[in-house]
């Protein structure tokens, strides 16, 4: 049952007054459960989203973890049945207390940190909040906001100007490696939520070579693009039940890898065949422990893929309604002081829009060349991966003993 600020009277207290810090009382033992270590919590809305992109798009990148992560912003910011949406659609989890508040925004931060603190130069991640200037933030909010969700909160006015700096900010802060985002801003917009996210990761072992050869497209058509070859020892695998190759490629960070579904059928058989993924049958199947170690040639397309979506429509379909809605949102938080408790009202949010880029390039740590095998490796006992049509990846960490996705994408046409 939803529940307003009225019932449970501590989560009126707004958050930014407190410091985030470990929780001071016991948690119910169904939200320890269901925080468990972290990793869990992001996938219901990693596996939906997926699920729906997979049948309405060609090429996408997405990082479901930078906009989880914004989004547990608007959490902070929100009251009552706003926020009751928000923390049972995305997270299946009814707080009921400061302290279970507390506890998820701490395991956010703590995911979103573990995943990226050890990527600066090769990932980039700014997030923006604009609110417009008739309900200025609080300073304690956009403090709160910066610190733990890596959020930036600006005044603006939502015009022809306004998008131009946002572009602007967006280039500036991703250090020219995005750029525009926001073309222009609909009518009667008072917030916007603004997700960027620049991934090239740097291999564990860099490729050898690049290559001109063909890529055969999802529509039969061929186009000649850069391949990058390598030679190395990879984890490897068939998968039966889904019918697709499997390759795993760790890059030069901890605990973080790149998995590579290649269809063995053709890729429209595989995403008939993956329309209702089980969240357990993906995370088997492209888990380490069902791969094998194997003395691999690989080509691997050179390609840089850029994803720009509005959300409003996806999070309406998974049961977040209030956010988007000039009478019923509350995000009191947000601007509300001793003196005005109406101040925010009429706030609402217009639309979380969502960039990703993501590049595969040859740098790595270590070139694996043939030289690099063993001696008794021959070309017969080499097994060959040539990722030269469709195929899916995601680009998985460690948190908490958990694998989580931090990128899932689809490459149907190049």
């Amino acid at each position: 049952m939803a529940y307003s600020s009225s019932t449970f009277p501590l989560l009126s207290k707004p958050l930014i007054e407190e410091e985030v810090i470990d929780v001071a009382a016991p948690l119910r033992l169904e939200i320890k459960t269901k925080l468990g270590g972290g990793a869990e919590i992001f996938k219901n809305f990693t596996f939906r989203l997926l699920n729906s992109l997979l049948v309405n798009e060609k090429n996408f990148v997405f990082c479901p973890l930078t906009t989880l992560t914004s989004t547990a912003c608007l959490i902070a910011a929100s009251e009552g049945q706003t926020r009751y949406e928000l923390t049972t659609a995305l997270f299946d989890i009814d707080l009921q207390s400061n302290d279970e508040e507390y506890a998820l925004i701490k395991l956010i931060r703590k995911c979103f940190k573990s995943a990226v603190h050890d990527k600066e130069g090769w990932m980039k991640a700014p997030s923006f909040l604009y609110v417009s200037e008739r309900y200025p933030p609080l300073k304690k909010f956009k403090a709160l906001a910066n610190k733990y969700f890596g959020v930036s909160v600006i005044k603006t006015e939502f015009d022809q100007k306004a998008v131009i700096a946002m572009n602007e900010r967006i280039r500036k802060e991703s250090d020219d490696c995005i750029d525009a985002v926001i073309k222009q801003v609909g009518d009667g917009i008072n917030m916007l939520l603004i997700d960027t996210t620049f991934f090239c990761g740097l291999w564990k072992y860099g490729f050898y070579q690049i290559k001109p050869s063909i890529f055969t497209n999802f529509n039969d058509t061929r186009s000649e693009i850069d391949f990058l070859q390598g030679f190395g020892k990879f984890r490897m695998g068939f998968n039966e039940k889904f019918q697709c190759h499997v390759i795993e490629l760790p890059y030069n960070s901890e605990d973080t890898r790149m998995i590579i579904l290649l269809p063995q059928q053709g890729f429209q058989v595989f995403v008939d065949t993956t329309a209702n993924f089980v969240n357990q049958e993906l995370m088997d199947l492209i888990s380490a422990s069902n791969l094998r170690h194997k003395h691999v040639e690989i080509w691997l397309p050179k390609f840089r893929s850029e994803f720009v979506i509005s959300l409003k429509t996806f999070f309406r379909n998974f049961g977040i309604q209030n956010i988007f809605d000039s009478v019923h949102a509350n995000f009191s938080r947000i601007v509300n002081d001793a003196e005005n408790q109406k101040s925010h009202y009429g706030l609402f949010l217009g639309d979380i829009i969502a960039k990703t880029v993501f590049e595969v390039s040859e740098n790595g740590f270590r070139i694996s060349a043939p030289d690099d095998l063993v001696d008794s490796i021959t070309e017969n006992t080499m097994d060959m991966f040539r990722c030269n049509r469709p195929f899916m990846f995601f680009v998985v960490t460690d948190v908490g003993g958990k694998d989580m996705i931090v990128f899932h994408g689809v490459v149907k046409l190049l």
